[in-house]
């Protein structure tokens, strides 16, 4: 969470240092209007055209700035580093109900995961508030329905009651899965 807020700070730094440049005054248009005015919209003549239609231009700071800090449309997803998963947990995936009971998959041992025992308030999947106790942050792909229970360093079994899989392509921040248990 950090290092995506200094990422995104710097990149804004950049646009800002690209405003002032420029002359733009925060609306977008400076370079390209000869005069804005925002109250009932006033454009007046293009002193230049854009590059293509839709098409935001940067400066070309801000677009090395920006291809650093996260990979393009064709680029790979870039996953939560490892050394930041420190926690290992047990996993034992929701497979369905029985007429004995839930069913669980094969325990997975050793998972690598992120581990916040904190209270908090969560929606269920049917849509209620109810309070998580724990956030576990894992790399994407683990297979984690809703209803698993999990094993935390702490050793008290829980169960998942939202999980999230957060892969932004073409975000700063990193792909991961977010599991909330109770």
């Amino acid at each position: 969470m950090f290092v995506t807020n200094r990422i995104a700070a710097k990149t804004f730094m950049v646009l800002k240092k690209q405003q002032l440049a420029s002359g733009d005054d925060g609306t977008g248009a400076g370079g390209v209007w000869d005069s804005v005015s925002i109250g009932p919209v006033s454009l007046s003549g293009r002193s230049r055209t854009s590059s293509a239609t839709g098409e935001t231009e940067l400066a070309p700071r801000a677009v090395r700035v920006l291809r650093r800090t996260h990979p393009g449309p064709g680029d790979r997803v870039v996953s939560v580093p490892r050394f930041l998963l420190r926690h290992r947990v047990v996993v034992e995936p929701h497979l369905g109900d029985s007429a004995y009971g839930k069913r669980f998959g094969p325990a997975r041992s050793d998972v690598p995961a992120l581990v916040a025992e904190t209270v908090r308030q969560v929606r269920a999947p049917d849509g209620r508030q109810t309070t998580s106790t724990a956030q576990v942050i894992v790399e994407p792909g683990l297979v984690c329905p809703v209803g698993s229970r999990l094993t935390p360093p702490t050793g008290r079994t829980t169960t998942a009651i939202s999980v999230a899989h957060h892969t932004a392509r073409g975000l700063p921040i990193p792909a991961c899965t977010e599991v909330m248990c109770e």
